[in-house]
């Protein structure tokens, strides 16, 4: 991030004071993004995420595909019908919001 944010800046021809202050912005914001990742009201797809390591979960190439899995299986929050759904075996309801998209099933 920061040595796009400075080709940017150069691309761009930003003048050194405003560069430094979107720098500092930067930095501040790189600082705070492990809690804004995690933080659910902010981010509703990290639970799509959370099995994954860092090294994964952190790279776009390798998010997308799995993003694109995991919400067609399991729809994003905004996108339920936010009724009940019942269990495989009838043997009891949950609330579709309930539903974890980094849940796997068993012996798959």
């Amino acid at each position: 991030m920061r040595a796009w944010t400075r080709w940017l800046a150069d691309r761009h021809g930003l003048p050194q004071r405003h560069r430094k202050q979107l720098m500092v912005r930067l930095e501040f914001m790189l600082n705070r993004f492990a809690q804004l990742w995690a933080d659910q009201s902010i981010n509703p797809l990290r639970r799509y995420m959370q099995d994954q390591p860092d090294e994964i979960a952190t790279v776009g190439e390798l998010i997308v595909p799995i993003l694109k899995r995991r919400t067609f299986a399991v729809a994003r929050p905004e996108e339920r019908n936010y009724g009940l759904v019942d269990a495989r075996d009838g043997s009891h309801s949950r609330h579709a919001s309930e539903l974890d998209a980094a849940m796997r099933p068993i012996g798959g």
